[in-house]
């Protein structure tokens, strides 16, 4: 019997208010004639039996049995899941910011980027406060999926040049790196929980205090797999932000391209502009040209693609 995991739970809990918590991503297709909405359902149709997961729901248990189990949803239709939706073409600001790097430059380049964007208001913030996730997950299987992961919260220095600013910035990381990743999410599996009992979690994540916003970094494929026949040309992640954090960053390596989606409350981030901005100006110093100190985290040039 597969039960809900302490993990699980924690997830069902903080997806409270308008934003659900989930994560996704958006795959950019090299579709050719005859690929449409109806392939792309019959390719998932014939690959969903090999994640059980995914045909799966969350059955209640009865009183004093326990948490709820997964377990195989007899109604499961793919075409209640795949749908056809025509989006605008992206503008300037969806760019996609090409070239593998290393966490730290990431941490590094966002911290500095939001010092920028305070720095145009006229405002300061020394340190800037940033939950990172961390996977505490072994080697899974298909078959055995779950959330196993915890968060890392670290202070990064927002002044400074970019060189002097990633030295300080992977120092942090360092330190900060439990022996084993992801055991916060025991001890906030259980406050969260308790939280949620006394009806206090949606106004905790509205007032807390202790993180300024969210970064995840996810290594995915270095090869561009295939779609029902169509190449995966790219993949942009999907993130949200929660409670009081404004501005969260959802960073995602795909075929020897970085891409670093930036997603804002747009009544408390006006200025989103000067934020991605900033954003691009602190990854082109890890471009070519870049200073010596950076020499080995620039992005290199991929398949014809050019770092932006």
């Amino acid at each position: 019997m597969d039960r809900l995991s302490a993990a699980d739970v924690m997830q069902l809990i903080t997806d409270v208010g308008p934003a659900p918590m989930q994560i996704g991503a958006c795959l950019l297709l090299d579709a050719g004639p005859g690929f449409d909405t109806a392939a792309v359902r019959r390719c998932i149709a014939d690959r969903v039996p090999a994640v059980p997961r995914l045909r799966q729901r969350l059955v209640r248990t009865p009183p004093g049995c326990g948490r709820p189990v997964w377990l195989d949803d007899p109604a499961f239709d793919v075409r209640h899941h795949i749908r056809e939706q025509r989006c605008p073409a992206p503008g300037d600001d969806d760019a996609l910011l090409g070239g593998g790097t290393v966490n730290d430059v990431i941490l590094a380049a966002a911290a500095g980027a939001v010092g920028r964007l305070l720095a145009s208001r006229g405002e300061t913030l020394p340190a800037l406060v940033v939950s990172v996730p961390v996977s505490a997950r072994t080697p899974a299987s298909a078959g055995h999926l779950g959330n196993e992961a915890g968060v890392m919260p670290v202070a990064l220095p927002t002044g400074g040049d970019l060189p002097s600013r990633l030295d300080r910035t992977a120092a942090i990381t360092r330190a900060r790196k439990a022996p084993v990743p992801g055991t916060s999410a025991v001890l906030l599996g259980t406050v969260f929980r308790l939280l949620a009992a006394l009806g206090l979690f949606r106004w905790f994540i509205n007032h807390q205090r202790l993180v300024h916003t969210f970064i995840t970094n996810v290594r995915g494929p270095s090869r561009r797999p295939r779609l029902g026949g169509a190449t995966i040309s790219g993949v942009v992640p999907v993130t949200v932000t929660a409670g009081n954090v404004t501005v969260s960053f959802g960073v995602l390596s795909y075929a020897g391209t970085l891409t670093v989606t930036v997603v804002a409350d747009p009544g408390r981030l006006p200025d989103l502009g000067v934020l991605t901005g900033a954003l691009r100006q602190e990854l082109a110093e890890c471009g070519p040209g870049a200073d010596p100190r950076l020499r080995g985290t620039h992005p290199k040039q991929v398949e014809g693609e050019m770092p932006i």
